[in-house]
């Protein structure tokens, strides 16, 4: 199989169904038949004999087959400039959904998919100045968002030439998806033969496909946009190049090498905002972009003295990108589409570029003005990003957790749970986004359809202090082995608020955070969670019942095989507080949060009746531990 995919498509066309015979064409084509009832019903003119659309060749009766006129070839190179592609009439996208809507109800009506496509063409181009070469893009465009199950036969119908490079290339990107292998293999074909004319607008446009495209057509492509980065291609790379090279050699070998040509294309205002949204979609999928080594000092003797001179330091690629191109997409800021500032959020809360507060800022103003206008899954990756680089806004929160009430049957269950696990890190509390996130998790069959977004559920519910949730069900179904890294650091501090997480599920995640101290991933904040959970043992947190002597020797063994450094401890002050916060949260202690007290603002005040109260009621719970003095962490 020459396509990369893991899993079927869902809406992917394998095979034309089976149909009852078809109609004679008389029939089909006449006024008084089935077919033109329907195309008079959806307002289209009923052609009243065939309309060939192939330009030479024979045809049989009913099989339309397109062979659009040759366009002017370019002459052959091995990387020929790229240009501008001359601008067609748009046709009228309302006529092309009405002949779509036209195709589905032939092909319901027993009518073939062939004989559908060739009415509906026929349909459009009647009287009108289009020809089917300025529709095929439209027509299948409409038909990947309506009628999927239409592309491959919309497909076969049109047979698409290799003479009309830009056309094929075009018509791929938008309904690579949907192709089957076969048609793929064909494609390929026409491609490797025209390699050397293949211009790099037309490569993007295959790229637009993603995964779908098969393997065998992306090293062709990857060996035309290896070439960009080598002389002199590189001196007059476009920004068409640029992307073509950052898409298939990598951000960090393309920018690197076409950098000081980046850095002219811009000043030229070359880039446009599509092209900046590739290339920080592409940096958002590796790691880290590596920081370019520093150069030694040197020491130059000038005039006979010696005078120490040192290179300035280069900053990290990923420095330079967002720097580069900060300013220019601030100012459209209000042109951008809900893609593209998702983009650019994941892109610059990722591991890989830093952080530009101001331009998160600016995206965050405009996410927050048309939330509405975003979908599900957009919702939750902008979420995501903030909340992973602790960006507090209760406003901006506030908007999104209202999107997304007015709207729950968008959003999945699971994408429901990671909104909330969002929500829960930079402590918004919404009870209404809890109710209808967290209630599920009662049914056990229910908790299982979360899969791995389970763990994120659960931990919010716990950082949120949501007790009235009955979590049965969510700890049967919970596996310690599929949470993520950012729950698996908070379950701890989340469990504590359940006694019956602490019972069911503390030994599977002590194996899981004592794994995780062997592997260093971040030993001080792991060891800092396995100190929270002794200490909360020690002080009978949440009850004395949940702590077993099993359990707490588990605890006293881990602590003491670990060895933790007392030193690694103390962490940064906003992490110590949200910690503090959440321990006096779970003993049911009474606090004020940021109180002015002049000349300072006190983080957390403790009244010394809370604190006496607090103590009389945890006085006959406290457990007696002089058995285990291993325990005594706090």
């Amino acid at each position: 199989d020459i396509l990369r995919r893991s899993v079927p498509r869902p809406h992917s066309f394998a095979s034309v169904p089976s149909r009852s015979p078809v109609p004679a064409a008389a029939e089909l084509r006449g006024g008084n038949g089935s077919s033109g009832a329907l195309m008079k019903e959806h307002g289209l003119p009923v052609p009243q004999s065939p309309m060939p659309l192939a330009v030479d060749g024979p045809q049989s009766q009913g099989d339309f087959v397109w062979n659009p006129p040759p366009p002017s070839s370019p002459a052959p190179s091995s990387l020929p400039p790229a240009s501008a592609t001359p601008s067609s009439p748009e046709p009228d996208r309302e006529a092309v959904q009405r002949v779509v809507k036209t195709l589905w109800a032939l092909a319901k009506d027993d009518v073939s998919p062939s004989e559908a496509v060739g009415l509906g063409l026929s349909s459009l181009l009647a009287g009108s100045d289009f020809s089917s070469r300025d529709v095929v893009p439209a027509l299948l465009e409409i038909c990947c968002k309506e009628r999927p199950a239409l592309v491959s036969a919309v497909w076969d119908q049109l047979a698409l030439s290799g003479e009309d490079l830009s056309n094929l290339c075009h018509s791929l990107g938008v309904a690579g998806s949907f192709l089957r292998s076969q048609q793929w293999k064909e494609a390929v074909e026409t491609l490797r033969s025209k390699a050397d004319v293949l211009r790099t607008e037309d490569v993007l446009e295959v790229m637009r496909c993603g995964n779908d495209v098969p393997a065998s057509l992306v090293d062709v492509m990857r060996t035309k946009a290896c070439a960009i980065l080598e002389e002199p291609w590189s001196n007059s790379a476009t920004p068409h190049d640029v992307v073509l090279a950052v898409q298939l050699c990598g951000p960090m070998a393309a920018l690197t090498s076409l950098w000081s040509r980046v850095e002219e294309l811009h000043e030229e205002l070359a880039f446009s905002i599509e092209h900046i949204t590739t290339i920080f979609s592409q940096c958002a999928r590796v790691k880290h972009l590596e920081a370019v080594p520093q150069l030694r000092r040197n020491r130059v003797e000038s005039v006979g003295l010696g005078i120490q001179i040192g290179t300035p330091k280069i900053p990290p690629l990923g420095t330079r990108v967002v720097q580069l191109f900060s300013d220019h997409v601030c100012e459209k800021i209000d042109s951008l589409t809900p893609a593209q500032i998702c983009t650019f959020v994941v892109a610059l809360t990722s591991t890989s570029l830093p952080m530009d507060e101001f331009w998160l800022f600016m995206l965050a103003k405009r996410v927050q003005d048309t939330a509405s206008e975003f979908s599900s899954d957009q919702i939750v990756a902008i979420a995501k990003g903030y909340a992973n680089k602790r960006l507090e806004d209760d406003a901006f929160f506030e908007k999104l957790a209202i999107s997304v009430r007015e709207r729950p049957g968008d959003f999945t269950p699971s994408q429901l749970a990671d909104f909330l696990f969002s929500c829960a890190q930079i402590r918004y509390l919404d009870e209404e986004l809890c109710r209808i996130a967290l209630s599920p998790l009662r049914d056990l069959g229910k908790s299982r359809q979360l899969g791995a977004s389970l763990g994120s559920a659960v931990c919010a519910a716990g950082m949120l202090d949501q007790r009235t949730f009955g979590m049965t069900g969510a700890f049967r179904a919970l596996r310690p082995g599929k949470l993520h890294r950012d729950v698996l650091v908070n379950m701890p501090q989340a469990l504590l608020a359940f006694p019956r997480g602490v019972e069911q599920f503390m030994p599977q995640l002590l194996r899981e955070l004592c794994l995780a101290v062997a592997a260093r991933r971040s030993r001080r904040l792991f060891e800092r969670r396995l100190v929270l959970i002794g200490t909360a043992c020690v002080c009978g947190v949440p009850s004395v019942k949940q702590w077993s002597p099993r359990l707490m020797n588990q605890l006293a063994v881990s602590l003491r095989t670990l060895q933790i450094d007392d030193r690694n401890y103390e962490p940064p002050s906003s992490s110590f507080h949200m910690e503090v916060v959440a321990v006096l949260r779970f003993l049911d202690v009474k606090h004020k949060l940021e109180v002015p007290v002049r000349p300072f603002c006190l983080d957390i005040e403790l009244e010394p009746g809370q604190v006496a109260a607090a103590e009389v009621r945890t006085a006959g719970e406290v457990p007696n531990f002089a058995v285990n003095e291993d325990l005594r962490v706090g």
